[in-house]
């Protein structure tokens, strides 16, 4: 039973990273995104602690802290500000 576990748990954490990389949005051009700014308030109204933004493979990536108290990467759609991932930090 205990390797079953390790075997799970190596898997899930093994996955994370793929996980992460097949994130993306269709964001098209920039000028009809959503501020930076608005970004970060509609995180925080998910509530995150919001720490930094950027723009990662098309979606607005911010660096927070997440609800249950853990250091995360949140992906959103920069055209309307849907989650479309989130990521642990490692």
């Amino acid at each position: 039973m205990k390797t079953l576990t390790a075997m799970t748990l190596a898997a899930t954490l093994m996955a994370a990273p793929a996980f992460a990389s097949k994130i993306s949005c269709d964001s098209g051009a920039q000028e009809g995104w959503m501020s930076k700014d608005a970004i970060l308030e509609t995180a925080k109204g998910l509530g995150y602690d919001t720490r930094a933004v950027k723009v990662e493979r098309g979606c607005y990536e911010v660096y927070a802290i997440s609800p249950k108290g853990q250091r995360v990467e949140a992906f959103f759609n920069p055209t309307n500000g849907e989650l479309v991932g989130v990521k642990a930090d490692d």
